[in-house]
């Protein structure tokens, strides 16, 4: 296959409202197995960037595959505390988060939106030979597994007798989203890992253009938001009575974010602040100054942003959850 120069086709890239919107560095991107197959089929080379890939075409006569295949790229993730504080409500996900893998893409093709969100796309991950267990007994129902653009790539009918539990044999199929199809109607939406690639973290789908290289190359962006908490100080002055001081944070175009205090009881050198609204986790809270200070206004300590890697604690039911900061003075 003879092979031009390799001209960007398109970016997959996650980005993080935690790094100020930029890349998400914990996130590595890479093709899967069968991706890599479609790509030397299609004549494209990748290359990685930190939190995605970029694709290149060396030939743009070689591209028509990619309008029946998607290009399935999967994360992996090397910091255990991206979800802490990723805007991310874990009741919501379908499996134990050991079972499932988060998962967007186009399909159908819609340019470069991937959906869902961040927040609603964790899927239960199967292997490529699985037991499926039914909510109730099934009796000579009508099941199929069809891929992500709807063909069926896997059909059986239950027997007679009622029973819950179903083989289901993937074997063969690349790596990518499913629907589990009973009677007619979706029963389950889920991720296939293939045997051929590791457990991903996540991944992402992308129907990309066929058509050659353009102008303006898309990018598919996975945007993952940042969690809101009440960030919540506790400070220990055993030195300094606290009583009349008061926090406040201040950002310019922001309203001042205010803080209830108060003196933890039976601890005379110890006192809490609250945050009365909340505020999104940051690594680098750009613009934001939080201050201890006595209410003349007189002296006072900027207090340090809450760390990414604190346990993020619930809140009330329906409030929102606390980040806590240690404070000595």
């Amino acid at each position: 296959m003879a092979r031009g120069p390799a001209v960007l086709l398109l970016t997959v890239q996650c980005t993080h409202a935690y790094f100020a919107g930029g890349p998400c560095p914990p996130l590595r991107c890479f093709p899967s197995a069968a991706t890599r197959v479609l790509m030397q089929r299609c004549a494209l080379l990748w290359n990685a960037i930190p939190g995605g890939a970029q694709v290149y075409a060396t030939d743009p006569a070689a591209l028509g595959p990619l309008a029946q295949e998607a290009l399935v790229f999967l994360l992996s993730c090397d910091d255990a505390y991206l979800l802490n504080y990723s805007d991310w409500d874990a009741a919501s996900a379908p499996a134990p988060l050991a079972q499932t893998c988060f998962y967007a893409d186009n399909a159908p093709p819609s340019s470069t939106q991937l959906a869902p969100a961040f927040g609603a796309s964790a899927l239960v991950l199967y292997p490529a030979r699985f037991t499926w267990s039914a909510p109730a007994p099934l009796s000579a129902a009508s099941m199929a597994v069809q891929d992500a653009l709807g063909a069926v790539v896997w059909q059986c009918v239950t027997p007679a007798a009622p029973q819950t539990l179903v083989q289901v044999d993937l074997s063969g199929q690349p790596s990518g989203r499913y629907a589990l199809i009973v009677n007619g109607d979706v029963a389950q939406t889920f991720f296939l890992q293939a045997s051929a690639d590791p457990r991903p973290w996540g991944a992402i789908g992308v129907f990309a253009p066929s058509g050659g290289p353009a102008a303006n190359p898309p990018v598919y962006e996975l945007a993952i938001g940042a969690r809101a908490t009440l960030w919540r100080y506790y400070v220990s002055s055993p030195a300094q009575d606290l009583d009349g001081w008061s926090v406040q944070g201040t950002c310019t175009g922001q309203p001042t974010l205010s803080f209830t205090g108060s003196q933890v009881p039976g601890q005379t050198a110890l006192w809490q602040y609250v945050a009365q609204a909340p505020l999104a986790l940051a690594l680098r809270p750009a613009g934001w100054s939080i201050v201890l200070a006595r209410q003349s206004g007189r002296g006072g300590y900027r207090l340090p942003y809450a760390r990414g890697d604190a346990l993020v604690l619930p809140g009330a039911e329906g409030g929102a959850p606390f980040s806590d900061i240690y404070v000595y003075l």
